[in-house]
């Protein structure tokens, strides 16, 4: 039986990755901790969620160099009216250390991460539950049930839009709402994250 680890009894350290930088080692740490989080199903879930979008920027979350959190940041964009607005995705976030809110802090360092490299807001997509709303809705602008679509790939019916306000360009985050609420999905120009 694997040793639960604690908070206590280890610190936690968090660090930012470029993801053309990482290591094949590390790749491969990033997607055993995965595999531990989903059970073993991350096969084709990762083969999915990259098949056409790549992360840009990762944020680790490592007790004893052991990997106990991660999220990922996507470079992506959108339309509104004609106009093409960049925008970050966060996903593929994992928490293994029970009983401690390391996803929350994983997602408050991605949305400062996203306001330091100029992203008007970023977007994730969340599994459409009440305790996963209620855990985010501190740091979530608002949350919209809707798909989203990308060229080829679209969110699953079980999921919903979180969008996450960076500071950058709030009237911006609330007119994207907005827009997305009336047109009944979000499209991203490429692949979904």
């Amino acid at each position: 039986m694997p040793e639960v680890l604690t908070q206590t009894q280890h610190d936690l350290t968090f660090s930012v990755h470029d993801e053309k930088q990482l290591t094949w080692q590390q790749h491969n740490r990033i997607h055993d901790a995965l595999n531990r989080a989903y059970d073993d199903r991350t096969q084709s879930f990762t083969k999915k969620t990259f098949a056409e979008s790549e992360p840009s920027k990762r944020i680790i979350c490592s007790v004893d160099k052991k990997i106990v959190g991660h999220i990922a940041i996507f470079e992506s964009s959108t339309t509104l009216d004609d106009k093409t607005i960049p925008i970050a995705g966060i996903g593929l976030k994992l928490a293994l250390i029970p009983h401690i809110n390391i996803g929350n802090s994983l997602s408050k360092r991605a949305i400062a991460l996203c306001a330091e490299l100029n992203y008007p807001f970023a977007v994730g997509r969340i599994t459409n539950s009440e305790t996963v709303k209620t855990s985010l809705m501190p740091i979530t602008s608002c949350f919209l049930d809707i798909p989203m679509r990308g060229h080829h790939s679209q969110s699953h019916e079980w999921e919903t839009l979180a969008f996450y306000d960076t500071q950058i360009k709030p009237t911006l985050t609330e007119e994207a709402v907005n827009y997305f609420r009336e047109q009944g999905c979000m499209v991203i120009n490429g692949e979904i994250f």
